[in-house]
């Protein structure tokens, strides 16, 4: 396979004519059936047998039509990684792809702010907002303060402000309640999000006003309706319906304890305290305990969220209220490692290993400035929560990445393959046995970690390389 990538810095014009010679696929060196990789904004255009749905514009490579049967490619307005199939070459002008993945791009991943965009996005503790990793296509942050976050439009380069303030039912201007009451009649225009946060436009004013359970009272100031209807898509305020969405289904997770068993969720409620969320969950446990468990938000975080307290409710031995301290945290995240990883690997170079196809590796661009060629297209991958590993406890390890194969993808956060962990170059001369590989760059070091013998030879065969 031919992986190609198109950047809009090296683009070079190049007409596209039937008197080309060689053919089309020919010049690029491509041919019918082949998997190839293109970046660019679709556009939707079909021509009129329908063999094209969508299009990507390029001055290097002409048009490109697109379709797809598993993609919904209208869901896509900005810069994207697309992944498909060659099929068709209309008139030696225009090479159609049958697209089978879509990857979003990010624009600007380092935010003004001293942000940095994870492959989750951003997780905004002043104005509590989660900021999906879709929205740094478009837009960036530019700053944040107490009560208020400005985003910036990358391509109009306009400001747009968002401000919010706590809600008090015993004060007239700040009781939400009655504010949704009052907005809900005079409002000029209204929409509601997929997480049920109504957006209100008054009269003759070009701001928005929206709230999150009556908790916290936001309005963007003064922005065109454009950016309000796109950030809206972007923006995940903490309410019920996005509790559902990031966090609740992995509470049982969470709140897990090891000296009780969460039997029965009773109530799981949304409270903002001491200037921040708190979810709290009621427990009954295997014996008839109540249990209270304490989880603060995070959206970015694969779980929606980490443990913050577990408290026996119903015994009156104060010492059974254990509050989640980080060292008995990371004892307990250690403790799942060596259950789920560690113990059961045995390097064992003879069994069957996982099919690897050099010629047709998969590239991946980071935005910390290098690149991980790894040798088959056939893996899902990810970054994921950093999770301690001792033998590496002295390398200033900062960022984790899962591997498995792509039949297994459920199994990435909780079973990988492979471990990458991405760390500060250290001087220190580190002796690790063959579970692990390491490869040094000028301002790093990376650590490929095996959980699987059958994925020695994959292991050996990443390559990883600074961007030039």
């Amino acid at each position: 396979m031919f992986i190609v990538y198109l950047k809009t810095d090296d683009l070079k014009s190049l007409k596209q004519s039937k008197e080309v010679s060689p053919t089309m696929l020919e010049m690029y060196d491509w041919q019918r059936n082949q998997d190839v990789i293109v970046t660019w904004d679709i556009k939707m255009q079909s021509d009129y047998e329908v063999r094209y749905t969508h299009i990507i514009e390029t001055e290097k490579y002409g048009n490109i039509g697109l379709k797809s049967q598993t993609i919904p490619l209208s869901s896509y307005a900005w810069a994207v990684e697309i992944k498909g199939t060659i099929v068709d070459v209309i008139d030696d002008e225009l090479i159609v792809l049958n697209v089978f993945a879509v990857d979003i791009i990010q624009a600007d991943t380092q935010q003004l702010t001293g942000e940095e965009v994870s492959d989750r996005g951003v997780y905004n503790t002043v104005a509590w907002l989660y900021l999906s990793s879709t929205m740094f296509a478009n837009y960036r942050l530019i700053q944040s303060s107490a009560w208020a976050i400005t985003l910036q439009n990358i391509q109009t380069q306009e400001n747009i402000e968002i401000k919010y303030f706590v809600c008090e039912n015993n004060d007239s201007d700040s009781d939400c309640s009655k504010l949704v009451n009052l907005f809900e009649q005079t409002a000029e225009k209204q929409f509601t999000t997929v997480d049920d946060i109504t957006y209100y436009k008054q009269l003759e004013v070009n701001s928005r006003f929206m709230t999150n359970d009556n908790i916290l009272w936001y309005f963007i100031n003064d922005a065109n309706e454009t950016d309000v209807t796109n950030i809206s898509r972007y923006l995940v305020v903490p309410n019920e319906k996005s509790l559902g969405t990031y966090l609740k289904p992995y509470i049982q997770d969470i709140c897990q304890n090891s000296t009780y068993n969460m039997q029965t969720q009773e109530n799981v409620k949304l409270s903002y305290e001491n200037a921040k969320f708190i979810v709290r969950v009621d427990w009954l446990t295997n014996d008839e305990t109540s249990a209270e468990c304490l989880i603060n938000i995070d959206f970015t975080n694969a779980k929606g969220g980490v443990l913050a307290q577990f408290n026996v409710l119903n015994e009156l031995d104060q010492e059974n209220t254990e509050e989640v301290t980080e060292e008995s945290q990371e004892a307990v995240e250690d403790n799942l490692q060596a259950n789920t990883a560690d113990i059961k690997f045995t390097y064992d170079p003879n069994v069957e290993q996982f099919a690897i196809e050099a010629q047709k590796p998969f590239i991946f661009t980071s935005n910390r400035g290098h690149t991980i060629s790894f040798p088959t297209q056939n893996i899902a991958f990810a970054q994921v929560e950093l999770q301690e590993d001792v033998a590496l406890s002295d390398m200033g390890c900062y960022a984790q990445q899962n591997v498995v194969s792509y039949p297994n993808k459920e199994q990435l956060e909780i079973n990988p393959s492979v471990q990458i962990f991405e760390c500060r170059q250290s001087g220190s001369d580190i002796v690790l046995g063959q579970q692990y590989i390491r490869i040094d760059l000028t301002d790093k070091v990376f650590f490929i970690k095996l959980l699987d013998s059958a994925w020695i030879d994959f292991a050996n065969n990443i390559s990883i390389a600074t961007i030039e």
